[in-house]
């Protein structure tokens, strides 16, 4: 499970900086895993790309809980925000939640878009 949740915390960071950078471009990816005392995973990947005027900045979050039913509760949260000089702010923001039983079996989906 732990293998898992770092993999996909991994995957997070390359879902964000998939587009190849220019050699003029500037490229920042921070990224942090952190281990709970019940053995769940938060993970956090931030990645800011300079390309001229224009910054575009890809934020995504995951963490875990237990249920008290034995399952656990995974909420993903994806921001995108790209901004260039003379054109107006694009943001998104997705928020996925995953609720699974013991069995790790999927019993609740819900994701919001902004």
């Amino acid at each position: 499970m732990l293998k898992q949740l770092l993999f996909a915390a991994a995957g997070l960071g390359l879902a964000t900086s998939a587009l190849p950078a220019r050699a003029d471009d500037k490229v920042e990816v921070k990224q942090e895993a952190r281990r709970n005392a019940d053995g769940t995973v938060d993970a956090k990947t931030e990645t800011t790309r300079k390309m001229g005027d224009a910054t575009e900045t890809k934020t995504a979050e995951q963490s875990t809980s237990h249920n008290l039913g034995g399952g656990t509760t995974t909420t993903v949260e994806k921001t995108h925000k790209h901004s260039a000089r003379g054109q107006r702010t694009m943001k998104r923001h997705v928020k996925d939640t995953i609720k699974r039983d013991a069995q790790g079996h999927v019993i609740e989906r819900n994701t919001k878009m902004e």
